[in-house]
């Protein structure tokens, strides 16, 4: 740690002597290069700073002191303003302004914790040379306003420093109470009705009932002889008996050898009630128009 403190306090004075032309009033502008014990800058690294003010002596009383939370760059190199940090109990924000400066031999001590928190160490004190007269002349008559200066050629734009590293995802919240259940929706509409389905195979036939009870002989009928059966090419059938009167059928008769003299509007194959319409062959149901 030797190492840094050497090169921290040899920095701050060469700042402190080349701008000392520029001190603003209300605090002193320090920048120094912060290294490790090997020599190598200490880069992107959150450090505290404590400035102390004393005088008199190195060892003179505290007259004024303020602590400092900042960051180095990709080069090591950090700014802070001497009077613009965090003032330390009991001392309050402006109090540098009230040191007398004309008055006493006045010290710089500087302490660092590179790790960021309160555990400074420290890096020496020194006796401030420029610095002092340019707060005291603050509070001195005013002089003639001089010329305006030339305005200076822009600076350059600095690097880039490194983005920081993510922050750790935060823990998830509790989850929200269930809110009230909505009242229900309306019944939708009925959906239309599906198409019938296809007839199942026909189930295997049931086994034979046993043969009920011989019913009463009924009275003896007529004795009728049939003595002629005609069927002619319309379909007609015509039953002829012995007893007076002959029979015919009304509606011709569909024949499987073809028929003649048919009108489709009264001779067809189908059913008259709302039944389907089977085809069998071996009987074996091949073919059904359904009455739908």
């Amino acid at each position: 740690m030797k190492k840094t403190a050497f090169s921290l306090i040899f920095f701050f004075f060469l700042i402190i002597h080349t701008a000392f032309a520029q001190l603003p009033v209300n605090g002193i502008n320090y920048q120094a290069i912060a290294r490790d014990n090997n020599g190598s800058e200490i880069i992107n690294q959150n450090i505290s700073v404590q400035i102390s003010i004393r005088t008199g002596s190195s060892t003179g009383p505290i007259v004024y002191q303020e602590r400092h939370n900042t960051s180095t760059n990709q080069f090591g190199l950090f700014n802070i303003v001497i009077g613009a940090g965090n003032p330390q109990a009991p001392f309050a924000s402006g109090d540098i302004q009230n040191i007398s400066w004309s008055n006493f031999a006045t010290y710089f001590q500087i302490e660092i914790d590179p790790q960021g928190g309160t555990n400074y160490q420290n890096l020496g004190t020194t006796q401030f040379e420029a610095v002092p007269y340019a707060f005291s002349s603050a509070n001195g008559p005013a002089g003639p306003q001089g010329a305006t200066g030339a305005t200076g050629a822009t600076g350059n734009i600095g690097a880039t420093g490194a983005t920081g590293n993510t922050g750790a995802t935060g823990n998830i919240g509790a989850t929200g109470a269930t809110g009230v259940t909505g009242a229900t929706g309306n019944t939708g509409n009925t959906g239309a009705t599906g198409n019938i389905g296809t007839t199942g195979a026909t189930g295997a036939t049931g086994a034979t009932g046993a043969t009920g009870a011989t019913g009463a002989t009924g009275p003896q009928g007529p004795n009728w002889n049939i003595t002629n059966l005609t069927l002619n090419n319309s379909g007609t059938i015509t039953l002829t008996t012995d007893q007076p009167s002959s029979f015919s059928t009304t509606n011709g008769a569909w024949l499987t050898s073809g028929n003649t003299g048919t009108n489709p509007t009264n001779n067809w194959i189908g059913t008259n009630d709302n039944q389907h319409l089977a085809f069998r062959t071996n009987n074996t149901e091949r073919m059904r128009i359904l009455s739908n």
